[in-house]
């Protein structure tokens, strides 16, 4: 059902970095049904080669962003990250490509929710 999601973009390059990677997110879904009303909101996590990729369900129905979702899942993110003294990078450009986001509405988003935590913000070249 969600297969798309690794077709393009970053998650296509860490699936193909990180072999288990689908099969798990994949588990993660049916966990919740393949609903994604039951998982916008929420953060799927995994530890890979001692990295913690999060994968966050922040999209309406149509794939559009959901701006509340996002912050949802960043607040998550976030209190994790805290909880375990990790660094946190997020992709330049989260949910603005096929999801059609805004950036000035998500980076605003991003200042407010880490606005005490350092993170990097990193942007793959064309």
């Amino acid at each position: 059902m969600y297969k798309e999601l690794w077709e393009g973009g970053l998650a296509k390059q860490l699936s193909n970095k990180y072999q288990n990677l689908e099969k798990e997110y994949s588990e993660f879904c049916k966990i919740h049904n393949n609903n994604y009303r039951q998982l916008k909101g929420k953060v799927f996590k995994i530890m890979i080669q001692g990295k913690f990729i999060m994968n966050i369900f922040s999209q309406k129905e149509n794939f559009d962003t959901d701006y509340e979702a996002i912050r949802i899942c960043l607040k998550e993110v976030k209190d994790y990250a805290k909880d375990f003294n990790l660094s946190i990078s997020i992709p330049y450009g989260i949910g603005c490509g096929i999801a059609n986001g805004e950036w000035k509405i998500v980076y605003k988003i991003i200042e407010e929710i880490f606005n005490d935590y350092d993170i990097t913000i990193y942007r793959l070249e064309d």
